[in-house]
């Protein structure tokens, strides 16, 4: 997972350093300026619901001043001479043709009423959320809809903002004695309850906060990579950032980790280390960016310098033969080696129950993390002619190496009676193979 974020990273870090500076710049600006502009609106969806869980509930008796909550009826604005009052409070029709839309919304004040008097508010300064809510489609197509959303008179309403009593009444309202007007950017007037509202801008400040962090770090990503050559701090920050050799677990830890994943079964081989290959008369054998040691008298018989260099020797009188495989991969993610070495180890106790594995056991040689398998050629103890089939002793290990995984294949041949003699001699092979770091 860690390893994966790296590496998204480093795509990241890539592409800004191809960038021009001239387009470098203008993409700064606008990655600036869409930044700001969520964050702005992110904060704003942090005041609203900071209010709704701390402002103070108040009445319109009291003389309760600054941020306030009220709670109270839609009641429209005086209805001028000659008319009926409305039953709409506030409304917004916005309709569709085509790809053309137009908008319409109350402009003015409307009253919210409590037991102990009336409040106005400026329809104009404030977010409204309606407690009505419908949509229409054209009859013939969806290419004209209406939306219309409104408030009407006597619904029950949710309001923050500052109260205030010392402001001119609003025209027409001439014993109107106070207002809810917006401050610290919050006028909110709705027909959802305080859960409600909570629920909606709590959504509204996750979804805002996400592209505000993604800015906020592509910028400074961006103004690290410019900012940065390999002989300066912010050079090797950035190269600290994206390494990843830190993520695989030490030599130790694997050890403890793989033999608590894979305890040791079956046939075993056992020897005592050789202390110096080269005094005994070993030969050192090279395999792609690996290579072993091997007893006087073995002879090369096939060598393959391809894309998966390998090497094959057979013993002296041969009556046994070995192999040894390179393969290098592009690192996929940390702990690989491990990981596979506990997947093998799946694999053959499976195997193990079906008579096909006779030995297994955990091993890391020179840092690659592996086991190695004790088998029957084919998983079977004879051919189909009634033959024994061949012994087959098998290691394999992964190793980490910058950012390539290294992994080493040996396989070793023989009758079943070899055993005890080929034994202990691979065992010293596999245990003189080296990784060239």
């Amino acid at each position: 997972m860690i390893e994966t974020a790296q590496r998204v990273l480093g795509m990241f870090v890539s592409l800004f350093a191809g960038i021009p500076p001239l387009v470098s710049a203008l993409v700064f600006l606008v990655l600036l300026s869409v930044t700001l502009w969520v964050a702005h609106a992110a904060w704003h969806s942090y005041r609203v619901l900071d209010a709704v869980a701390n402002a103070p509930l108040a009445d319109l008796r009291s003389n309760a001043g600054g941020l306030v909550k009220l709670r109270g009826t839609a009641q429209p604005p005086p209805a001028r001479d000659g008319y009926s009052p409305s039953s709409i409070v506030w409304h917004k029709k916005h309709s569709r043709w085509g790809t053309s839309s137009s908008t319409t919304v109350t402009v003015g004040h409307f009253l919210i009423e409590d037991e102990h008097g009336v409040c106005a508010v400026d329809s104009e300064q404030a977010e409204v959320i309606p407690t009505t809510h419908e949509s229409s489609r054209g009859f013939l197509g969806s290419s004209r809809s209406t939306t219309e959303q409104s408030i009407h008179t006597g619904d029950a309403l949710l309001a923050i903002g500052e109260l205030r009593r010392d402001l001119p009444a609003p025209p027409g309202m001439a014993d109107v004695r106070c207002q809810l007007v917006r401050t610290g950017g919050v006028l909110l007037v709705s027909g959802d309850a305080e859960r409600g509202v909570k629920v909606r801008y709590g959504i509204w400040l996750g979804v805002q906060l996400v592209p505000t962090l993604l800015g906020l770090g592509l910028l400074a990503l961006g103004a690290l990579v410019h900012a940065s050559k390999e002989d300066n701090a912010a050079g090797r920050f950035l190269h600290a950032l994206l390494s990843t050799e830190y993520l695989e677990p030490t030599i130790e830890e694997a050890q403890g980790k793989l033999l608590a994943i894979s305890a040791p079964y079956g046939l075993q081989l056992t020897a005592p280390p050789v202390a110096d290959y080269a005094a005994q008369g070993w030969s050192a054998i090279t395999v792609g960016e690996i290579s072993m040691f091997v007893p006087p008298g073995w002879t090369v018989v096939e060598q393959d310098h391809g894309a998966s260099p390998e090497i094959g020797l057979a013993a002296p009188g041969n009556d046994g033969y070995i192999e040894l495989r390179f393969i290098r991969d592009a690192l996929r993610r940390p702990g690989i080696a491990l990981e596979e070495a506990g997947s093998n180890y799946a694999s053959a106790k499976e195997r193990a129950e079906k008579g096909i594995v006779l030995g297994y056991a955990p091993l890391i040689v020179d840092g690659a993390v592996g086991h190695i398998e004790i088998m029957n050629s084919g998983g079977v103890e004879k051919n189909a002619d009634g033959s024994l089939a061949h012994r087959m002793n098998r290691y394999q290990g992964a190793k980490r190496v910058g950012e390539e995984l290294f992994s080493a294949e040996f396989r070793a041949r023989f009758d079943q009676s070899g055993q005890d003699k080929f034994g202990p001699i691979i065992l010293n092979i596999i245990r003189s193979i080296q990784f060239k770091n």
